[in-house]
């Protein structure tokens, strides 16, 4: 499997061993349907939170649902993007 890069939202992206990270980020779609992410060039590893997704889903509609920015909460802050509620 390889990695692809892409910049987060301003919210980052949300996963359940770490909580949010953000900026250049790696991502893969393992053969489960479980999402990657890592920091760009890191080694360790993090699991998407609301994953996975349907086995098959192309790694460019992950980026583009986890690109997006999903504004503010009632504190105005960033909203970070998880897997939940994906059309996929």
């Amino acid at each position: 499997m390889y990695w692809s890069t892409f910049t987060s939202g301003p919210g980052g992206v949300s996963t359940r061993e770490v909580g949010t990270i953000r900026g250049d980020l790696e991502i893969q779609v393992d053969d489960t349907g479980d999402v990657m992410v890592r920091y760009a060039g890191a080694l360790d590893e993090y699991t998407v939170a609301g994953g996975p997704v349907d086995v098959g889903t192309p790694v460019d509609a992950v980026i583009a649902w986890l690109e997006r920015d999903l504004g503010t909460d009632d504190y105005d802050n960033p909203i970070p993007a998880t897997l939940d509620d994906t059309p996929f």
